[in-house]
């Protein structure tokens, strides 16, 4: 059986209902169920998950992040994955080239190429989540928290990632870390950004990790260890992920890691605020199935 889980926008989206109805036409038998509140895409996948081989997920990494979640809230059987980007980043899509086209969707669902996925493992004080994408601890969380508030609360919508990007240039202050990588210590007086990354983007197509790929078994860490003077420096890399040669930026391929913070600050996964550090992650490998375009 195929199910699908959607963000009710992306459900009512052209291209999916021009998909649909070809993939109707070719004899594919599909139940669709729309989420109707945060949270409820995860309940959704957890409660679908033994009644569906293949599950399509039509959303935004939001919506993705909660189906992957509730996949692994139950102990049965998971089904494989099929994603349709009808979000506003498309960030995990995107580094997984799937794009939203017609016929290269009807196509992956009828003949895809599966692959297992890693993903990553996060626990902080908010609990412990799955990401695909990335988590972050600090400056990106505290841009994702803006992003959210502008969105819901102002007619930004479209600017709003842009806007409380400036708006928190201008007011977060770095904080002191320690970190334990793989068992090996080490220690940032400033520690303006931490990504570990599964896939290269976030922030809807800023390259978070230039080499990072989901299918290695790591994550890709990127520590940007920066006063404010070399953030503004650094910030324009930040969209073409060209950190080579910027004193403080510290690359690495990672698969444990512990981070602790004074203060405490903020963490994301895959857009979402989660709690706060300390925190620590791992990589979970071939953790999850995708069907990806053939």
């Amino acid at each position: 059986m195929i199910t699908a889980v959607a963000h009710p926008l992306a459900a009512r989206s052209r291209v999916w209902l021009e998909t649909l109805q070809e993939l109707e036409q070719r004899g594919v038998v599909l139940k669709t169920e729309s989420s109707r509140f945060a949270g409820h895409s995860r309940e959704l996948a957890a409660q679908l998950a033994g009644q569906a081989e293949l599950m399509l997920v039509l959303g935004g990494d939001g919506t993705i992040h909660e189906v992957v979640n509730g996949l692994f809230d139950q102990s049965g059987p998971r089904p494989t994955l099929c994603l349709v980007p009808l979000g506003t980043g498309n960030d995990l899509c995107r580094g997984l080239g799937v794009r939203l086209e017609k016929d290269r969707l009807v196509q992956t669902v009828l003949k895809g190429v599966r692959r297992q996925m890693d993903l990553g493992r996060l626990t902080c004080d908010g609990g412990r989540v799955l990401f695909g994408c990335t988590c972050s601890a600090g400056f990106a969380a505290e841009v994702a928290r803006r992003t959210d508030e502008l969105a819901t609360k102002s007619k930004l919508r479209g600017l709003s990632y842009s806007v409380a990007l400036l708006l928190c240039l201008t007011g977060f202050k770095s904080p002191r870390a320690h970190f334990t990588i793989d068992g090996t210590e080490h220690r940032a007086p400033l520690l303006f950004n931490l990504n570990l990354c599964n896939t290269r983007y976030y922030g809807g197509g800023m390259t978070a990790a230039p080499r990072a790929e989901p299918f290695d078994g790591e994550l890709d860490m990127v520590s940007m260890e920066l006063n404010r003077l070399q953030v503004l420096q650094a910030l324009p890399r930040n969209y073409s992920g060209n950190f080579g040669g910027i004193a403080g930026v510290v690359q690495q391929r990672v698969r444990r890691l512990r981070l602790e913070t004074d203060p405490p600050v903020l963490v994301q996964a895959d857009g979402q605020i989660v709690g706060r550090t300390p925190l620590e992650v791992e990589v979970v490998p071939a953790a999850l199935e995708l069907v990806l375009p053939p």
